[in-house]
């Protein structure tokens, strides 16, 4: 019963922005699909921070974008709602799959300002400055374009775990004037990730 309601009210609510987004789609000769459970989903998403809240998930207005320079992998945009206690909050997500990359996760988030990365343990999270927390805790090389990237959009956060990426800013829906931008940006991240050491990195 819940859910019916749920899926009325996203109906009510996100019909304009569906309908928005799957414009975009057929302008750009790209494939869309306007809802997903976030039960259904061949990849595994459940280990990511974003994800962890409970309540009724769902994916909304999802547009699958191919890896540039026809590079094995994928892209795909979608609005991530939850619902818990009649309160539904909305993040846009850019999810990018690379399977050239299998990386320990790590979350690079905004926190007063500054970009910080956690690396996850059993019992607690580490957090530190940017570059202390990269030079000590992870084996995570990010090269000083990344860094101006990361800074340059101080309230999105990164999150990475294997060769999933995911590009958000938490609680916000991403302009959809804005969206190839911020999909070209998070493309250039993962495609310039590098797993190697902080030898260089000053």
């Amino acid at each position: 019963m819940f859910d019916e309601l749920v899926n009325i009210y996203d109906d009510f609510t996100k019909n304009e922005r569906t309908q928005s987004l799957s414009r975009l789609a057929f302008e750009n000769d790209l494939t869309f699909v306007k809802r997903e459970s976030f039960g259904n989903q061949s990849i595994d998403l459940r280990g990511f921070k974003i994800f962890k809240k409970k309540g009724v998930k769902r994916f909304l207005g999802i547009i699958n974008i191919p890896l540039r320079e026809d590079l094995e992998g994928a892209i795909r945009f979608y609005d991530y709602l939850v619902t818990k206690d009649l309160e539904t909050k909305t993040t846009s997500i850019i999810e990018i799959y690379f399977p050239e990359i299998n990386t320990d996760p790590f979350i690079i988030s905004p926190k007063s300002g500054l970009s910080k990365l956690i690396k996850f343990q059993r019992k607690n999270s580490l957090e530190s400055q940017f570059s202390k927390v990269f030079k000590k805790d992870l084996d995570i090389h990010l090269s000083e374009h990344q860094m101006e990237t990361m800074l340059a959009n101080p309230k999105y956060t990164m999150e990475g775990d294997g060769s999933v990426f995911l590009y958000y800013r938490k609680n916000k829906q991403i302009d959809i004037l804005e969206l190839f931008d911020l999909i070209g940006t998070a493309e250039d991240f993962v495609l310039n990730f590098d797993g190697g050491n902080f030898d260089d990195f000053v």
